[in-house]
């Protein structure tokens, strides 16, 4: 078993790729244009998992935008911890949860009571021989990790929301209902 980061990651227009974490920090900034309530929620981004501090084995902004790649982190968090969310779907396998990513397919199974794996394949055979493209599967990590885990870097990118949201307070927009939703959703669920 292994010791188990996740780190959410914005991506600007112009494919600078930067993690949540930096940003709380101060030591990288977001772009001007993504930091209106519009384009905030329709940014781009993804997330990395680094496992026993230095070997990142999955890092990808291949999401249609980081609202998918966060609602998949929270049904799995949700889905971690036994509990329904909301925002997910009705069909979800309680043995398994997964999301696709164009030609690939990340998921996370239960291993036991306090175990899970994590797998990220090709939906394509033939893509896994290709230079660049690394694939795993069955990484065993134990639950309470990957729900700490996961905590943190939703807190991190929650943490943003909010600055965001507090920043615009007096515009006018669609997405602040769904962003106060997604923000709602988080506190169900968060550890701390």
């Amino acid at each position: 078993m292994c010791d188990i980061e996740v780190m959410c990651l914005y991506c600007s227009a112009s494919g600078r790729i930067v993690t949540y974490n930096d940003l709380c920090r101060g030591l990288d900034y977001m772009d001007m244009e993504d930091r209106v309530l519009d384009s905030f929620w329709s940014t781009f981004g993804g997330f990395s998992i680094t496992l026993e501090g230095y070997k990142t084995i999955f890092r990808s902004i291949e999401f249609y935008n980081m609202t998918k790649a966060l609602t998949f982190l929270i049904n799995s968090l949700y889905w971690a911890l036994e509990k329904k969310s909301d925002w997910s779907e009705d069909s979800i396998d309680i043995s398994k949860m997964s999301i696709i990513m164009g030609e690939n397919e990340f998921w996370v199974k239960k291993k036991g009571l306090y175990d899970i794996s994590i797998s990220y394949k090709s939906l394509n055979s033939q893509a896994e021989n290709i230079r660049g493209q690394y694939f795993f599967e069955d990484v065993v990590i134990n639950k309470s990790s990957w729900i700490n885990a996961l905590n943190v870097a939703l807190n991190e990118y929650f943490t943003i929301l909010r600055k965001i949201l507090e920043q615009n307070v007096k515009q006018h927009s669609v997405y602040r209902s769904y962003m106060l939703d997604f923000y709602k959703l988080w506190e169900n669920v968060r550890i701390f």
